[in-house]
């Protein structure tokens, strides 16, 4: 549904930079190391094209970064958001609490309805998909740790994808989302202390504890399929401003190009290039966030010149780059 980590482009913005609801705005860790969640089949990628185009609306959206002494979080309050997410992954956990309305999730090949009340907690790298159960729109607190969060929190981000599998991305937790909530308020308060992060590590660890699963008990293809995905996965976010072939994608791999794209459709839920496509827009998001040019973002994150990046940027997040760079170093809420 949203999105968060620290970005190595340039340094970070203030605390407090707000956004509208044309989207998540908050940037995805720069790395050229990939950390993904456990990537499975959720959707074919001909439902990109049949996903309706991000809409404006009158929602209020505000997005806070708050650097603790134990890492950094991304905290995301939304307000009568009916903005619709077409399919897209995180490059963090996302985890947070709706508090009014409904939101329908496609997770996974199945679809869930995180009710008022209720906790979404979706890993890093799960493509889904989030819309308003109705005309209302919804409201909702979320958190995005980062990765020196995650470690504190004694969840081993470089193998996140073995130690956070969440099979239903709705929880229904009461003890969970009182203590979200009650953490997400302390962060965008600036009410940071030794209480709220013992607090906020709870919250990671009761996660881990009640609702995740060991993907090692997977038959041995199944973990033998997510690993070349993963490689490709990882080529593609170590090469993600290149013009990257499909048979050094495969070549990496140690399987035929067919073969590759097979297995990447299965478990990833779109093609290797509109997963490039998309992670190009999420670099040149962080880059924006960090206070760079549009021109340099596009220069930086392999489109082809600033027109390019406009295009593929409103086309996924429904708002300019340019409008988007304006918005989240604006202090103050975006109507």
């Amino acid at each position: 549904m949203l999105r968060s980590p620290q970005s190595t482009a340039g340094t970070h913005p203030r605390n407090g930079a707000l956004g509208r609801a044309d989207g998540p705005l908050i940037a995805p860790r720069v790395t050229n190391r990939l950390r993904v969640g456990d990537v499975r089949a959720m959707t074919h990628s001909a439902q990109l094209a049949r996903w309706p185009e991000p809409r404006i609306t009158d929602a209020r959206v505000r997005v806070e970064r708050v650097h603790l002494s134990i890492g950094s979080v991304d905290a995301v309050h939304g307000v009568g958001v009916r903005q619709s997410f077409p399919p897209h992954t995180h490059e963090t956990l996302a985890i947070g609490v709706i508090e009014r309305g409904a939101d329908r999730i496609r997770y996974r090949r199945q679809e869930f309805i995180a009710a008022a009340g209720t906790v979404i907690a979706i890993p890093a790298g799960e493509l889904h998909t989030g819309e308003a159960l109705d005309h209302r729109g919804r409201s909702y607190r979320m958190l995005y740790p980062d990765v020196a969060l995650m470690r504190a929190a004694t969840i081993d981000a470089s193998r996140a994808h073995d130690s956070v599998a969440i099979p239903n991305p709705v929880l229904h937790d009461g003890e969970l989302a009182r203590v979200l909530t009650a953490v997400h308020r302390a962060l965008v308060d600036r009410a940071c202390s030794l209480a709220m992060e013992e607090r906020l590590l709870r919250a990671l660890r009761l996660l881990v504890e009640r609702h995740t699963v060991d993907p090692l008990a997977e038959p041995v293809d199944v973990r033998r399929s997510r690993a070349i995905v993963l490689l490709g996965l990882e080529y593609l976010h170590a090469h993600f401003a290149d013009q990257v072939r499909l048979a050094e994608l495969a070549n990496v791999c140690g399987v035929s190009p067919f073969y590759f794209i097979r297995l990447f459709r299965r478990g990833v839920g779109v093609a290797p290039h509109a997963y490039l496509k998309q992670l190009r827009v999420n670099r040149a998001r962080a880059m924006l966030l960090c206070g760079s040019s549009v021109a340099a973002a596009s220069f930086a994150c392999g489109f082809s010149d600033q027109a390019h990046l406009t295009r593929t940027f409103k086309s996924m997040l429904g708002v300019a780059p340019g409008a988007y760079r304006r918005a989240v170093h604006a202090a103050r809420w975006i109507e």
